[in-house]
């Protein structure tokens, strides 16, 4: 073999050789960092959509917290979860400075039903018949029996003598609130869920106008009100209630109660932390006698 052949045999297997290091190398140390690297680009761009998706998805969990949250917020102020009695006394109270009326007393009663009523539609000569009428006992005269001629049922049902009567028994005593029974309605079922309170105020004025007023100032408030009943008293100087038949505006004191019911729902106990907060008046510098 000659020296050209063989420096040729001697540089193709180093060329070989080298190629097959370099191969080795490659696949051996450089492939598996490269394969790792796109891994871990891979699994970055994963965990970036994922991060994406969740900010996203709590970005709307929070938008619909909110939004329930000022919902049932807003409702609250019509119709609460809880009583709310300092507001409701507040509000009377914003009532009373507006209309220029005074209180003189005001006593609580809480946690009564509310009932619906049916209102019944009594046209001339029918006499009001129901269920509820028949089971309270009432008894409905009729045109007819008004218009009978009392000779002849004095000839029909002759006139005993008092002393052989046989006492009558006594009347069945019921307690009937005349606020639950208003007239031309039936009471049906209560509301579920609903209670009210009702504010007994006592107030005093001389003038139908701060009347006016403060009953227009209680329909005009957020929360669901119900002025239940007004009684008039007349008052004389000494502050002894009297009957008169002349009342004259602007001169006489007049003292009239007020029942005014507000009404909330207690069963949604878990929504009383969204209740709308008591709106409580500044103190205006006020010192606290009791104070330090």
């Amino acid at each position: 073999m000659t020296t050209k052949k063989r420096q040729t045999v001697i540089l193709t297997t180093a060329g070989v050789l080298v190629l097959a290091a370099l191969l080795l190398i490659f696949f051996t140390l450089v492939q598996p960092r490269m394969d790792a690297q796109e891994t871990v680009e891979r699994n970055l761009a994963e965990e970036e959509e994922r991060i994406a998706l969740l900010e996203e998805e709590t970005a709307e969990a929070s938008a619909e917290a909110a939004e329930e949250e000022e919902t049932s917020t807003e409702r609250q102020e019509s119709l609460p979860v809880v009583r709310q009695t300092d507001q409701f006394l507040l509000d009377i109270g914003m009532a009373e400075e507006i209309a220029g009326v005074r209180i003189r007393d005001i006593q609580m009663e809480y946690d009564h039903p509310v009932y619906t009523y049916e209102v019944v539609n009594v046209t001339s000569g029918e006499p009001l018949t129901s269920e509820d009428d028949a089971e309270a006992g009432a008894e409905v005269e009729t045109p007819e029996a008004e218009n009978e001629d009392p000779a002849e049922e004095s000839e029909e049902e002759p006139i005993e003598d008092p002393g052989d009567a046989e006492p009558a028994e006594p009347a069945e005593e019921r307690e009937i609130d005349p606020l639950d029974m208003p007239a031309g309605a039936l009471q049906d079922e209560p509301v579920s869920g609903v209670q009210k309170q009702t504010a007994i105020v006592e107030l005093h004025t001389n003038s139908y106008e701060t009347l006016s007023a403060f009953l227009f100032e209680l329909d005009s408030l957020t929360r669901e009100v119900n002025v239940e009943s007004v009684l008039f008293l007349r008052q004389d100087e000494e502050g002894e209630n009297i009957e008169e038949s002349r009342i004259f505006e602007g001169e006489t004191n007049i003292v009239y109660e007020v029942h005014i019911s507000s009404f909330y729902y207690p069963e949604l106990d878990n929504l009383e932390h969204e209740a709308p907060l008591v709106d409580y008046p500044d103190e205006e510098e006020r010192q606290n006698p009791f104070g330090n």
